[in-house]
């Protein structure tokens, strides 16, 4: 007969040597062809053999071991059974695996020999019951563990007992080897069970207590069949999530590979196969729960996660933890719960949680799969991580758990996270990190770390969260890891409080560490790089900001460090008056904060309150004079209050005010470079105001004379009446005439009048070309003084004073009419010749 003698192996795309699969149910189940053996064109997928001769031991399996720590040695083959009884597994332990110096490794006969006077040997010769031994298997509990024999012959099943310490055939079940129908295969499930298949493809489950067929497979002819088990969901009266591998050939020839439930007939899965091909044991199945664990972990990450419901997540991770239980590679579940990212903080806690419970158990019973160390090693690299989630919840807050950012969390190197939270201001994140990881951070401390963390500090920070972690913990971990880098921090911290804002929070902080910094280093003098002590300087400060608090507390007086510094007592005690925010509270605090620090300080009262008053005045002119034109709001009060008082500066302010308005007024019209400097200019600037013809510019003109003692309002007045006769206004002088106070009303009036006197005097001197000139304007100037005349004779004025303006008018209107009737100029004091 011609050999298989073509071996292929080492398949990369499947599909492109043997073509698609015709497969269905979900491709949860790993198929991968091996190797493949060759003959005229035919192939055999096969992975494994083994060697069936009679004179070879087929099996080899440990009774489960009692309390006291005994257990039997089975050693199978095809006709007999031999029992090594009574080994103490126990103390075999404790000799090869505790310390060099025991009884077997310094040959210690007597020991030995006390160890192998233990062991018995029973030989059992199953000929007797069986033509060919299938299986031979261990079945229940420690102290009640059976030995079951399956094969063909007389008997398919045996159940063997120790007793006396000996193991007794108890109960059989005979076989159907008339039918001519043998077992050819016989696996036993956890839950005390067995599936035997016979020689015509039919697939039994037998119960092992009852020896009764339970159950029995006949749709198809079974080839061969393997079983899947959850071991670590399994009890002995669970048959839910077992599962079969059957190879199974149906009435039509087509050969199939199907995966059930053990309750169920239709089939989880299914694959169509090849003709020659066959079931191999290799124990594969922790791969598949390998490769279902590493598709859970993707379906579970944060991108995949959105894509699942809420009861699809719950079964994803409920599927997770159980194929993570059939995989015992220790180092392998262990990773894959170190490095899961999952959706919440639970579900990661869980999963960590679990490894650990793990590996203390492994650790616990010395698995033998992990050489010596490895466990704890893992053990303590789980618990590591578990401690950096517990950071990681206690800094960020459970709630704000995402599986991206505890990724990289526990990746990260917490000194770098440390800098990195305090540059963006969170100190408190910062503070949980360093006092949980302290002793990370220690290891690679030093002075050019502890610059890089004080430098990252924000000037923003807020005192109240800094002050309790530099005073509790960074502090005291400097002077523990680096004495040298005390200066350096001493110096900041005399920095920072000289120029943070919030003086009077950030003060304790020194007042607080003091004494601890110079207690912690035995009150040695320390010296800076210049050379100095870094406590004189340190000690100054601290009793500067010792009395800027007492000055806070006490006396209700809030000032910068700065600021305190740069006063006086005398002048601190003026800053007490200066917090009084309204007159109604003066009286109060005198009495409550003023006169008890002038006692505490032994300063008069009288003269403490002149010298208030006088500073003050001085003050508030030293800043009305240095404040920008146009004045804020409140340097139109402080201007108020200075001129409400009775004090040598009370003018010096008006002064200002005065100065200030005339400024503003400038700005008002564009002249802000302008230098009034004189009365002249002062008088061109009213003529200039008034020109501008403003809606307020005669309100502009007078505030000009405010300023300038030798104008007068009535000056204005005149300057504004000229402008409105020029400009043929005559109703608004009429309106401004009556708007004033008839004394200005008549004053005015009489400056008009001699103006137009003097015009008509003027007249007679001119030639006939400059008269023609001004002509019109002389007869605008005489109405309008007529209408003047009119309008003063209607207000309040004494007897004399009408009979005047009466006359006035009366001569002003002859001379206007002969003006305009026959071009006659005369001057109004022509009146013996009219």
């Amino acid at each position: 007969m011609s050999g298989w003698d073509t071996v292929d192996v080492g398949f990369g795309d499947e599909t492109a040597n043997f073509g698609p699969r015709l497969e269905s149910g979900s491709p949860l189940y790993q198929i991968e062809t091996k190797a493949t053996i060759s003959h005229t064109g035919k192939r055999l997928v096969t992975v494994d053999g083994t060697d069936n001769d009679q004179k070879t031991f087929s099996h080899m399996t440990f009774t489960p071991q009692t309390e006291d720590g005994f257990c039997d040695l089975v050693i199978v083959s095809r006709t007999q059974v031999h029992l090594l009884k009574n080994i103490n597994v126990k103390e075999l332990r404790k000799e090869l695996f505790s310390s060099p110096l025991t009884a077997l490794t310094n040959n210690d006969m007597e020991k030995a020999q006390l160890l192998h006077s233990q062991v018995t040997l029973q030989v059992i010769d199953v000929e007797r019951y069986h033509t060919e031994l299938v299986l031979f298997t261990v079945s229940g509990p420690e102290n009640n563990s059976h030995l079951i024999s399956v094969g063909s012959g007389k008997y398919s099943i045996c159940v063997w007992e120790k007793s006396d310490n000996k193991y007794n055939l108890v109960k059989q079940m005979n076989s159907s080897a008339g039918s001519g129908v043998s077992l050819q295969k016989c696996l036993q499930t956890h839950c005390g069970n067995l599936l035997c298949l016979d020689t015509e493809g039919t697939l039994s489950m037998i119960n092992l207590q009852l020896l009764t067929v339970m159950k029995q497979w006949e749709h198809d002819v079974i080839k061969d069949f393997g079983v899947m088990e959850m071991e670590g969901q399994m009890n002995e009266n669970s048959l839910t999530d077992v599962k079969l591998i059957l190879l199974a050939s149906s009435p039509d020839g087509v050969i199939k590979l199907e995966i059930c439930l053990l309750l169920m007939d239709e089939p989880l899965y299914s694959l169509v196969l090849s003709p020659w091909t066959f079931l191999v044991e290799t124990a594969p199945y922790e791969l598949v729960y390998k490769a279902k664990a590493n598709q859970l972990l993707n379906a579970l990450l944060p991108w995949n996660v959105n894509k699942l419901q809420p009861d699809e997540m719950a079964d994803y991770l409920q599927q997770l933890h159980s194929s993570l239980k059939m995989i015992k590679d220790e180092s392998y579940a262990t990773e894959c719960c170190i490095t899961a990212v999952l959706p919440t903080f639970h579900d990661t806690f869980e999963l960590l949680l679990s490894a650990k419970q793990r590996l203390t158990k492994a650790e616990c019973n010395e698995v033998k799969q992990s050489p010596k160390g490895i466990t704890g090693k893992m053990l303590t690299k789980v618990i590591e991580i578990l401690y950096r989630l517990e950071t990681y919840q206690k800094a960020y807050g459970e709630d704000n758990f995402r599986g991206e950012s505890w990724s990289e969390f526990v990746r990260v190197n917490m000194l770098n996270e440390v800098i990195s939270q305090l540059r963006e201001n969170n100190i408190i994140t910062a503070a949980i990190i360093w006092n949980r990881h302290q002793a990370e951070i220690a290891k690679e401390f030093t002075a050019a770390v502890l610059k890089q963390i004080l430098d990252s500090i924000s000037d923003q920070a807020s005192s109240d969260q800094l002050k309790p972690w530099l005073a509790d913990d960074f502090l005291p971990f400097v002077i523990r890891v680096l004495p040298e880098g005390l200066p350096p921090v001493v110096n900041w911290i005399e920095q920072k409080a000289r120029s943070m804002e919030i003086y009077e929070k950030m003060c304790t902080l020194p007042v607080r560490y003091s004494g601890t910094c110079q207690d912690e280093v035995h009150n040695d003098t320390i010296i800076s790089d210049d050379g100095s002590d870094v406590f004189h300087s340190f000690n100054l400060l601290v009793h500067q900001l010792e009395e800027l608090l007492h000055l806070h507390t006490k006396y209700k007086c809030k000032l910068s460090l700065a600021r305190f510094i740069a006063e006086t007592t005398e002048s601190l005690a003026f800053r007490i008056l200066d917090r009084i925010i309204a007159v109604e509270f003066i009286p109060s605090s005198i009495e409550n904060y003023f006169k008890p620090f002038l006692k505490e300080h032994n300063l008069d009262e009288d003269w403490m309150l002149f010298q208030y008053i006088k500073y003050k005045l001085q003050a508030t002119y030293d800043v009305i004079k240095a404040a920008d034109v146009p004045w804020s709001d409140d340097i139109k009060s402080l201007a108020r209050d200075g001129l409400a008082t009775n004090h040598s500066k009370t003018a010096d302010i008006k002064e200002l005010t005065l100065l200030a308005e005339l400024q503003k007024i400038l700005i008002k019209y564009r002249l802000r470079k302008c230098i009034v400097k004189d009365d002249i200019a002062a008088q061109q600037l009213v003529h200039y105001i008034i020109n501008q013809n403003k809606p307020s510019c005669l309100e502009d003109a007078l505030h000009v004379t405010e300023v300038f003692q030798k104008l007068n309002d009535v000056d204005v007045y005149v300057i504004r009446i000229h402008f409105l006769i020029e400009h043929n206004e005559l109703e608004e002088v009429i309106a401004l005439l009556h708007s004033l106070p008839d004394s200005t009303a008549l004053e005015c009036g009489g400056h008009m009048l001699n103006y137009v006197k003097v015009i008509l005097e003027n007249e007679l001197s001119f030639d006939e070309e400059d008269k023609q000139m001004k002509r019109t304007t002389n007869l605008a100037y005489m109405t309008s003084m007529c209408q003047i005349l009119n309008q003063l004779l209607k207000q309040h004025l004494d007897v004399m004073e009408k009979e005047e303006l009466q006359h006035d008018l009366e001569l002003l209107t002859l001379v206007l009419k002969l003006q305009v009737d026959i071009c006659i100029p005369l001057m109004m004091d022509n009146e013996p010749g009219l």
